[in-house]
């Protein structure tokens, strides 16, 4: 099935099931030419930020289903590494630019669906990175709770706002858990 770029986000939004690494997609040459689409420069987590910027121009969107990419995750990289601060504050960073980009979207449901998301992976990259610990500069409480729409998410921006130190740890008994 062809659906458009925005039709593509929406649906896997919907099923919580878009990943935005950047190597799992295949991109015409012509198209990321066309529409400016290059990865920010010096940041971690370049991925989060182009991928969305690309389903959102793209007229065009086919999922194959075959794997045509093996990804190997080293030991101390900027993924791994003990410190990511970096992190904290490069996705933050993200999160802000692409805020500013899903504001202006007409589809209300999208919109809806991106900022819930971009809360999703800030908490999820809160709880590897223990941000928590670094200091007050690493903890986004308005951004969290604002753009939190889903009720799962709801919840635990709830819990995060309260007390993130909290949500850390009681995001990581249940995981446990599982």
């Amino acid at each position: 099935e062809v659906l458009s770029g925005r039709d593509y986000l929406k649906l896997a939004l919907q099923r919580r099931a878009m990943p935005m690494a950047a190597w799992l997609y295949v991109y015409r040459r012509d198209f990321l030419l066309e529409h400016s689409l290059q990865f920010r420069y010096g940041i971690t987590h370049e991925d989060e930020e182009f991928t969305p910027r690309a389903f959102l121009v793209a007229e065009r969107v086919v999922e194959c289903g075959f794997c045509f990419y093996q990804y190997f995750i080293r030991p101390n990289s900027i993924t791994t590494g003990a410190d990511r601060r970096k992190n904290g504050t490069d996705f933050y960073a993200t999160c802000l630019s692409l805020r500013e980009r899903y504001l202006t979207l007409e589809d209300a449901e999208l919109k809806m669906l991106l900022l819930d998301s971009l809360v999703v992976k800030y908490l999820s990259l809160f709880q590897t990175a223990k941000l928590y610990q670094y200091g007050k500069e690493y903890l986004h409480k308005d951004f969290v709770w604002k753009h939190a729409k889903r009720p799962k998410t709801r919840c635990k921006a709830l819990l995060y706002v309260l007390s993130p130190r909290l949500y850390w740890h009681v995001n990581r008994l249940t995981k446990q858990g599982k």
